[in-house]
């Protein structure tokens, strides 16, 4: 979970795009309608599948726009040409970041982890590497992530059960999720004015502190600070056993426990899925016990 960013996406049009982002609610599917002006454009949906680390951008397109992938300095992108995905063979995109590469402070990557791209639909990518041509119509992106050989039959998994079936899945998950945490519609009342958007807050920072928490029970401290720190993570521990997430709240012990059993101390921040990935502060003799017996304790 703790990674370096192979790159980011833009959208790149001559005249001015307006984008405004809504999340669906009861899951982690978002909405992004893009505008120019008062004219649409078009509509982007993204989710994550929740048993795959794969990502889904659903589109529809009223007017042919450009996508641009930025890469990142250390993130390779190869084109591949009639690649096999499961049954097809069509041009995809590789990015690769080879072992031992530098991120954050002092942390390089133990393994070389690659980013598969696939279009279909109405979205093409360009030979370059960095070009995604969308036209009018419906069509979709996918991006897999993984180590070695695998990624190629990861993908072909995702994409063959579809967009629906991956929506479908994120609902699913979050429902079950959502439905095991504290209801808080009976301590607002009915008449407050601001009742349902408290209610939707609620939900979204349950989602995103989710979302944010490693198979190994670290949560990241953020899209810029790919580590577990001590101090955000206590912050999100007492929140989630406040909104009644108990067992994320113990995994996030559980990950500090393991990392003391192997290293004999923690510090001020710690990989997820890198047990390497570790950054010092000068402060964590004092700080790091306070926090951790604060939330044993609690």
């Amino acid at each position: 979970y703790s990674l370096p960013s192979f790159g980011s996406l833009h959208l790149a049009d001559s005249a001015p795009l307006q984008s405004v982002s809504d999340r669906e609610a009861g899951s982690a599917v978002w909405r992004h309608t893009i505008t120019r002006g008062d004219t649409p454009v078009a509509v982007f949906t993204d989710c994550v599948d929740p048993d795959k680390p794969v990502f889904l951008r659903d589109i529809t397109a009223d007017q042919p726009l450009t996508l641009t992938l930025e890469a990142e300095a250390d993130s390779r992108v190869y084109t591949l040409e009639d690649y096999t995905v499961g049954s097809r063979r069509q041009r995809c995109w590789l990015a690769v970041l080879t072992k031992g590469t530098p991120y954050f402070v002092g942390c390089t990557t133990p393994r070389e982890v690659r980013l598969l791209v696939l279009a279909e639909g109405c979205a093409q990518l360009e030979p370059d590497g960095r070009t995604i041509r969308i036209g009018a119509g419906e069509g979709r992106l996918w991006f897999a992530a993984g180590e070695g050989p695998a990624l190629p039959d990861l993908m072909a998994q995702a994409a063959d059960a579809g967009g629906e079936a991956c929506r479908a899945a994120q609902r699913a998950f979050c429902a079950a999720f959502l439905a095991r945490g504290r209801a808080f519609t009976d301590r607002i009342p009915a008449d407050h004015p601001e009742r349902e958007r408290l209610l939707a807050v609620f939900e979204s920072v349950s989602l995103l502190i989710k979302g944010q928490q490693s198979f190994d029970g670290g949560i990241m401290a953020g899209h810029c600070y790919p580590l577990a720190y001590v101090r955000d993570q206590a912050g999100c521990m007492r929140g989630l056993l406040h909104m009644g997430y108990a067992d994320e709240a113990r995994a996030v012990l559980a990950f500090w426990f393991q990392r003391f059993e192997r290293y004999g101390f923690l510090c001020n921040a710690e990989g997820m899925g890198d047990e390497a990935a570790r950054l010092v502060f000068p402060n964590d003799e004092v700080e790091i016990p306070a926090y951790v017996l604060l939330c044993a304790f609690s």
